[in-house]
This record gives structure tokens, sequence and C-alpha cells, in this order.
């Protein structure tokens, strides 16, 4: 029985469920910050959530760091994405202004509303705090569902994981992500306990671009939106902590979760790369990770509703992604392929659930 590591490698697609793509990104980013403005100035709510005094005391100061967040979002339109404009903003004040609404955004949408209001506001119907978001295109497998704040992927996937370790949390499965939400955990805790999924948080899921939980102390395990979680949300959005770290920092920032990635890579069987579009912007890290995955990794599957497109963009980093021999499969919607050198590799375009590479089933036998 081998025990290397099953390493799963995230991009935005494998959260899509959840968290909008990049082509509804923004325009959901700015309905988030109308409805928290609209919110805010519901004055018995946020006398209800103890808000009432920081929201009187620092109005002025509010109403700037709105039309700050507006022009931020306005700039993320031009450049395409958040994290292309967040390069723009290197060594800038902004970039940190940009971080906190990322956070506040993120972290909202990985939470279901509650059926009852009453417990946000006397007056549900004039309160702004609904779902954001704008739904998905149909795929070659159908319609996905659309506004979940748990990708039910993730559930699916950990329920298979979990059956086959008598469900012990496996500690040869990690997962390398440059998403900043917090799915693989919030999904784990469904069968787990919280302490449980928090400490395989800290040591198999290595975030790139860091964390969007807008607060240590953010119960993400919530299934809906508390008044508490609200309250954070707000408090992280207005309050003024520029000594405060924020748990988003980007790659190309000094980091060493880059290098933590490449020693569990350094020891994988297999790598599993899901929903990520390889972009340019990210190319510095990429070259590290997929160089380290294809010296060591056995075999490496790619799942995307293009797979051979990013497989393409691979080969621009690494001789060893190039398509060499080719045969199909049995399996439904899988190709194989066997280059010359480096990782055998298949490209998978089903994604209504996350594979399972065969080597994790050999590693519990």
């Amino acid at each position: 029985m081998s025990k290397g590591n099953i390493v799963y490698i995230l991009g935005a697609g494998a959260s899509y469920q959840a968290i909008p793509v990049y082509k509804d990104f923004n325009n959901s980013l700015s309905q988030f910050l109308r409805m928290m403005e609209n919110t805010i100035n519901e004055e018995a709510l946020m006398e209800k959530l103890g808000l009432d005094k920081l929201i009187k005391d620092n109005r002025e100061t509010i109403k700037n760091q709105i039309e700050l967040y507006s022009l931020l979002v306005n700039e993320s339109f031009a450049y395409g994405t958040p994290d292309t404009y967040a390069v723009a903003l290197e060594k800038k004040p902004e970039l940190r202004d940009l971080k906190v609404l990322l956070g506040g955004f993120l972290t909202y949408l990985q939470f279901g509303m509650p059926t009852d209001f009453s417990n946000l506001s006397h007056q549900p119907g004039r309160v702004q705090f609904g779902p954001v978001y704008y739904p998905q295109q149909e795929t070659t497998t159908g319609p996905e569902p659309v506004g979940n704040f748990l990708d039910r992927r993730y559930i699916s996937l950990w329920a298979s994981l979990l059956s086959q370790t008598d469900f012990k949390v496996p500690d040869n499965v990690y997962f390398i992500t440059w998403n900043y939400d917090f799915q693989v955990e919030k999904a784990l805790g469904r069968f787990v306990s919280a302490s449980a999924a928090k400490k395989f948080a800290q040591t198999n899921i290595i975030q790139l671009n860091g964390s969007c939980k807008t607060s240590a102390g953010l119960d993400i395990h919530e299934q809906f939106l508390t008044p508490n979680i609200v309250k954070q949300i707000i408090e992280h959005l207005f309050e003024d902590k520029k000594g405060k770290p924020l748990g988003i920092k980007f790659s190309w920032e000094k980091d060493d979760n880059l290098q933590k990635a490449k020693s569990i890579l350094e020891k994988a069987l297999c790598a599993v790369l899901i929903g990520y579009s390889v972009p340019d912007y990210n190319r510095k890290a990429d070259i590290q990770i997929f160089d380290t995955a294809s010296r060591h990794c056995n075999m490496l599957y790619i799942q995307d509703i293009q797979p051979e497109s990013i497989r393409k963009k691979l080969a621009t980093i690494s001789h060893n992604y190039e398509r060499f021999d080719t045969n199909q499969n049995q399996r439904t919607n899988v190709k194989r392929f066997a280059p010359l050198d480096g990782p055998a590799f298949e490209l998978i375009d089903f994604t209504s659930q996350f594979v399972i590479p065969r080597e994790f089933w050999s590693s519990t036998e």
C-alpha cells in the first residue's frame, strides 16, 4: 500500500457553484457593495447589531470608504478581474482596501440566507441583504445549481474520501488552491468536528492567495448568516484597522505557502488539477508548481470543461505537458496521454463531480 500524497490543485472553477467565476465576479461584487451601503443605513438594524455608534461616529469616513470601494470595483471591471487589478496596485495603499473588500464579499457569499429575516431586522423587506449572484451558463453535463453557499461537489468528494478511511480524515490528501474561499474546510465540517476540520486546514490546505476569512473568530461552519457574522462583515469593511493583518495575501507577495506547496508535490503520487485556467499573472508561481509536479507525480489529472486547452497552457510552462502518445480511454469523457518524459496525464471534461484518482483507492486498500 502506497501512502504518497494525493494533491488537488484548485482554481476558481472548483468553487463556481458557490463563488462566481471571473465573467460574473465584478457584477456580483458591485451588487454586494450597493447592498452593504443600504444595509448600514438601516438604523434599527445597526442598533440591534451594536454598530449604531460605529456608523454614527464615522459616517463621513464610511461614505468615503464606500466611494473608494466603488472606484476599486470599477477599476476591477477595467482590468478584467480583481486579481489582475491587484498586480497593478502592488505597493499602493489601495491594495489593502481591495483585499478588505474581497474578504467581506467572499465571506458573505459562503453563508446561506436565513428563512426568517426577523433576526436581522425589524423590517426585512427594506433591508437588501440577500443573495448576490449571477446565473451560470449550462455546461455539457446540463445546468448546474446556482447560488449555493457551499459547492456541493466538495460534499460529495468528502463523503467518498471519508467512506474509504472509516471516516478518519486522510492525512495524505492535500489541497493547493488559488482560491480565497473556505469551501474545502466548510464542507469537511459537515462530516467531522469543527476542530478536526480546522486542524486539517492548517496542515493540508495551502492557500496560495491566502484566505478571505474576515476574522480569526469567524465560525465558518455556521450554515446561515447570523447577526454576529453580519456584524463581523460590516466591521471588517468599515472599521479602521490599518495595522491588522489580512487573510488575503497574493502569491506574488512574499510568503512561504509556495514552498509548502512544492514540498507537498515532491512527495505526491498524483495531482488533480480542477477548474484552473493557468492565468499569466500567476506564471511565476505556476512554473514552480507544475515543474515540481511534472518531476515527481506519476499522473496528472486535468478536470475542466475544456481540459485540452488547459493542457496546452501547461505545455507553455514545461515540455513535460506536451502531448505525445494518444489513445481513447474506455471511460466516458476521459483521454489518457503518455508523454515521453514527465507524468502521464488524463483529460477529464465532466465537472458535475470532482474526480477521485485511482491512486487514492489503491492507497486505502
